[in-house]
């Protein structure tokens, strides 16, 4: 995911130095009131639009992914590190009567009794 985050990076900046050119271009028209270009080029500036808002979509999307991806590769690493210490050994044991400080006084009789 991260060769497809750096993959995105690239063609949103090739394609947002097109689209600020696009507006700059427009800019010039409208200052020098030239409409029927204007108009024209308003369509070219459209259609540079759609790709900046995929390549952003797709930026956010592979960034979430990659970072996903790191998140359970750490966890599954603490995991096997645990694991390697004793696989019958709690990964935190909870404090004595812990459970039936909690419960509410029926429920607490209850988990008490079994």
């Amino acid at each position: 995911w991260l060769g497809v985050f750096s993959l995105g990076l690239g063609v949103r900046l090739a394609v947002s130095v097109k689209v600020s050119s696009e507006i700059g271009s427009l800019g010039s028209l409208l200052a020098k009131g030239e409409w029927e270009e204007l108009f024209s080029r308003q369509l070219t500036y459209a259609l540079w639009a759609l790709p900046a808002a995929a390549t952003t979509a797709l930026q956010k999307f592979s960034r979430e992914r990659a970072a996903l991806c790191l998140r359970e590769r750490l966890l599954q690493t603490v995991v096997d590190k645990l694991g390697a210490a004793g696989a019958d050994a709690p990964l935190m044991p909870a404090p004595e009567g812990t459970a039936t400080r909690r419960l509410p006084g029926a429920l607490a009789a209850a988990a008490e009794g079994s």
